[in-house]
């Protein structure tokens, strides 16, 4: 069940108006972008460093590790097997972003094969 009230809904298929751009929703400025993170308007998310506030190195964000990198980049932070590499992808603890032939599922030309369960009936004559 949807949380959105129907007179606050979008017809071009967003949660609400004042999030879609086609609606000229509260949310974008003139320059088209969200108000929040548009530096020529100086959003509330952007910090004196002319960055995005979680971004930001001199600010120590939030998206920023003890290392001094974006924590999603940053290779030392994230969970490394004994084989120093990524835990999800290391096929010798079998991470579970790998698939049955050892290949990342998502590229895994085998098992991305679509299904089909349709069945066909022949009209017997």
């Amino acid at each position: 069940m949807d949380s959105v009230s129907p007179s606050k809904k979008c017809p071009h298929g967003k949660k609400r108006k004042d999030r879609c751009r086609l609606c000229g929703g509260v949310s974008f400025c003139f320059h088209q972008k969200r108000k929040e993170i548009c530096r020529d308007c100086g959003g509330s998310a952007i910090c004196h460093h002319n960055v995005r506030k979680t971004r930001c190195i001199k600010c120590k964000g939030g998206s920023i590790c003890k290392h001094n990198r974006q924590r999603y980049h940053c290779r030392d932070c994230r969970t490394l097997c004994p084989h120093k590499k990524c835990k999800k992808y290391c096929y010798i603890c079998k991470g579970d972003s790998l698939c049955l032939h050892l290949m990342n599922k998502k590229y895994c030309n085998e098992c991305n094969q679509p299904t089909f369960k349709a069945e066909v009936f022949f009209e017997s004559k």
